[in-house]
């Protein structure tokens, strides 16, 4: 009798740890985000990755954890830890991609990542899937500028590994853009910037 009391009220502490668990995500979620605005990346690492860690324990919808995993890369990467920066942006790049959700951030953050560490292959190879995502959501009308730069990474990396031919187009697309003038939608994330010990 002892045991299946046990076994119940084990049961019912896990079903009330879920929603704790979403709530605690929440709130981690939103001290990571006040840290970002003061540009306090180290912080906002450490709470990303309270907020995902609910999240996961707390079964969130995987949308929810797309954009949590996405944030927590993103601050990995600024502060050096790019390993497990890529690890966690190519889990929001999943988790979106069978889940609807904007995959192609993911895949900007992970061409960007690899970019700045100047690992051109990779970063053309996530470029490169990028774009075709781009030309589907018309998103040189969107960002001219933004994509613009974007165009002109994809152009450096593509020159770096000998793709001379294709990285003179995107570096002709990229000017073209330029002349339109408008500020970007987005700012750029400063990988490699706030390494931390």
């Amino acid at each position: 009798m002892k045991k299946i009391v046990v076994i119940i009220l084990a049961l019912f502490l896990a079903s009330c740890a879920a929603p704790i668990n979403r709530k605690s995500s929440i709130n981690y979620a939103i001290t990571a985000q006040a840290a970002l605005q003061k540009n306090d990346w180290d912080t906002a690492r450490k709470y990303w990755a309270k907020a995902v860690v609910n999240a996961e324990l707390g079964n969130s919808n995987p949308k929810r954890l797309a954009a949590l995993s996405y944030e927590y890369g993103r601050a990995l990467g600024v502060n050096c830890f790019f390993s497990e920066s890529e690890t966690y942006l190519k889990k929001s790049y999943d988790l979106d991609s069978t889940n609807s959700g904007p995959a192609h951030m993911s895949l900007l953050e992970l061409a960007r990542l690899n970019y700045d560490q100047k690992k051109y292959k990779e970063a053309a190879f996530y470029f490169e899937k990028l774009i075709p995502i781009y030309d589907k959501f018309n998103a040189e009308a969107k960002d001219p500028t933004g994509v613009a730069l974007v165009f002109k990474e994809y152009s450096n990396a593509l020159s770096s590994i000998d793709k001379k031919t294709k990285a003179t187009t995107f570096s002709q697309r990229a000017s073209e853009l330029e002349k339109i003038g408008n500020k970007s939608n987005t700012e750029r994330t400063p990988y490699g910037t706030q390494c931390v010990g």
